[in-house]
């Protein structure tokens, strides 16, 4: 890129990049409390007599658990920008009513390495409940959103040789819902999963056909033996057991209107594939792509363009691109090329190279 920036554009990018810093710093917080705490509920905090609120409580639990002094000025400002706002007490009954999973049947169902079976959150346990909240306006900031149940809350997963691989829990509910809202006519879906966003998109009646591309027969077989049947509109679905990329190649234009992709577990695994899944976009303009949690794809592209525009203003080259250590590099140089010719010439440049609708322009090619 060709930076010249003036010292107020420098102070607003090293605001930017500040936060990138501790965006990075928060996400590897939550990860570790997800990971090993997220069940470690004080039972006594929330059943005794209190005027606090039960997500005051959750937050003094959560406070607790992984010792973050909260009388500490700089640990109360996060309180405050980054962990309150983004703690939510959820309506466990909103969920239970959800029509997918009061048609899905009561099964704990094998199928080679594969096996139905529900799990659950214990009550007050904390989990990511929706998709990131990012801040434009607060030079970027990323909040992680919470959520707890005063009750225990059930869910079905597939397991495979003791892994979760797909579940159908609030995140899951909550991250597709307008991808749903968005669909209509003849639409693609890559992934089946449970089936939930295929029977929620086969409710809608403008929607006329849902093509479901699904490599692996056991989850077919599954899908098919168990929950096909409580479908209302089963003649919509129509299932190709097919590899996603190898599929997309064969299409043709008008044929879909709109695709959706599910290919991963979370934005961190599936960066490789959201990528490549975007470079069809170019051939097939008049479809509407839309991809689970696309949210933490984008976090995760803008952390690397502000980490490429500092190292560049510091006097990187071509040669310092050339190489990759890790997933995160390879991307980093492909922007560096990509953006080789691309002027900046104020901070107003940086937050508009950084948006979600630049950076889902610059996925198509790179």
């Amino acid at each position: 890129m060709k930076i010249k920036l003036q010292q107020i554009d420098r102070l607003e990018f090293n605001k930017l990049f500040e936060t990138k810093e501790l965006n990075i710093t928060i996400a590897n917080m939550y990860e570790d409390y997800f990971s090993n705490y997220s069940n470690s509920v004080s039972s006594s905090l929330f059943n005794k007599i209190s005027k606090k609120t039960l997500k005051e409580r959750f937050c003094d639990n959560f406070f607790e658990t992984m010792e973050i002094d909260i009388t500490d000025k700089d640990n109360a400002k996060l309180v405050k920008d980054y962990i309150y706002p983004g703690v939510h007490d959820l309506d466990v009954t909103s969920y239970k009513n959800n029509a997918y999973l009061k048609s899905f049947p009561k099964i704990v169902e094998k199928k080679g390495n594969l096996t139905y079976d529900f799990y659950g959150f214990y009550t007050y346990e904390g989990f990511v409940s929706d998709d990131l909240t990012v801040l434009p306006n607060s030079y970027y900031r990323e909040i992680t959103n919470i959520g707890f149940f005063s009750e225990p809350y059930p869910y079905p997963v597939i397991v495979e040789n003791g892994t979760v691989w797909m579940s159908l829990n609030p995140n899951e509910i909550n991250t597709m819902s307008l991808a749903i809202d968005d669909t209509k006519d003849n639409v693609l879906m890559l992934g089946l999963g449970l089936g939930y966003f295929a029977y929620m998109t086969s409710m809608k009646s403008n929607v006329k056909s849902v093509t479901i591309i699904e490599n692996n027969e056991d989850i077919i077989e599954l899908f098919k033996n168990n929950l096909l049947n409580v479908f209302e509109h089963k003649d919509k679905i129509k299932i190709i057991k097919s590899d996603a990329f190898d599929y997309l190649s064969t299409i043709k234009t008008g044929e879909f209107d709109f695709v959706f992709s599910d290919l991963w577990h979370n934005s961190n695994d599936g960066i490789a594939a959201y990528l490549k899944i975007k470079k069809f976009e170019n051939k097939f303009p008049r479809t509407k792509f839309s991809y689970w949690l696309e949210t933490g794809f984008l976090c995760l592209l803008r952390r690397c363009l502000i980490t490429l525009i500092d190292e560049e203003i510091s006097g990187s080259n071509d040669e310092n691109y050339k190489n990759a250590e890790v997933e995160t590099d390879e991307i980093i140089n492909s922007l560096h090329f990509y953006l080789k010719n691309k002027e900046i010439n104020s901070y107003l440049d940086i937050k508009e190279l950084i948006s979600d609708d630049s950076l889902r322009e610059i996925a198509k090619h790179i």
